[in-house]
């Protein structure tokens, strides 16, 4: 008689490369290898659990969605013929998880009427970020490994909102995320201002006093006669008053824009 030994060869197995996912997203585990074979792996070093390769020598596993980086730690492959027939793996599955993308916009939020402004995005270096003008449509501005760009808006007459909408990282595991800012800026009119002498007419050595009205808190400057400028700021009330002396000869007050 006769009897022959069967060689039940060792499980063999390859697993996909490490990946990149961005925040709250799966990342999926690819494995071929010997079919039926049984796949032992840990997640960050917890408790043993099992994956069964098919008999087309597939198999996947899809993680839960992640917010923080998480290794798979493959551990041995076991034929399903013969449990005594394993191979040592010791493979680690690395799964990086990017962080949140950040974007935020600031300048000035009040300009003169006819003036333009300088915006300053801060966002995640090396992404680009999406915006929108008055509600018109997306616009995006790229972001270098500083972190910042900026971005000098047209000569405005009316108050203007720029809205950040979506800011998207680049690359080959690129990111996007969803925005909601809103930078309002504000127009204010440009300053008036008026002078007046009270009085009018002096005698020779005379005094009189000038009177300056117009917006709150403007700086006015004016000159005597073509001179040096000078300059008072007005009140909360728009109002202010300087004693001219001594004045011997006609004597014209200039405002200065």
């Amino acid at each position: 008689g006769s009897m022959t030994i069967q060689v039940v060869p060792l499980p063999i197995v390859k697993i996909s490369n490490n990946v990149s996912i961005c925040i709250n997203e799966t990342a999926t585990v690819t494995f071929t290898g010997t079919p039926n074979s049984i796949v032992t792996y840990t997640i960050d070093g917890g408790a043993t659990q099992t994956v069964f390769i098919n008999s087309a020598g597939n198999a996947t596993i899809t993680t839960p969605t992640l917010t923080t980086n998480s290794t798979y730690n493959f551990l041995n492959a076991t034929s399903n013929a013969l449990s005594s027939c394993a191979t040592s793996l010791n493979i680690a599955f690395a799964i990086t998880v990017n962080s949140v993308l950040t974007a935020s916009i600031s300048g000035s939020s009040t300009v003169c009427s006819g003036s333009n402004t300088v915006l300053t995005f801060t966002a995640t270096p090396n992404t680009t970020v999406f915006y929108t003008v008055d509600g018109g449509s997306v616009q995006n501005i790229p972001i270098g490994s500083s972190g910042i760009a900026t971005l000098t808006t047209p000569n405005l007459t009316s108050s203007s909102t720029y809205t950040l909408t979506s800011i998207s990282s680049t690359g080959a595991n690129s990111c996007s995320q969803a925005l909601s800012q809103n930078f309002t800026i504000s127009i204010t009119g440009l300053p008036t201002a008026s002078v007046t002498a009270n009085p009018i007419s002096v005698c020779s050595g005379g005094t009189s006093t000038l009177n300056f009205v117009g917006t709150p808190n403007a700086i006015i400057t004016y000159s005597q006669n073509g001179g040096t400028s000078q300059s008072i700021t007005l009140n909360t009330s728009g109002v202010a008053s300087v004693v001219i002396s001594n004045i011997t000869s006609d004597t014209t007050f200039q405002l200065i824009d």
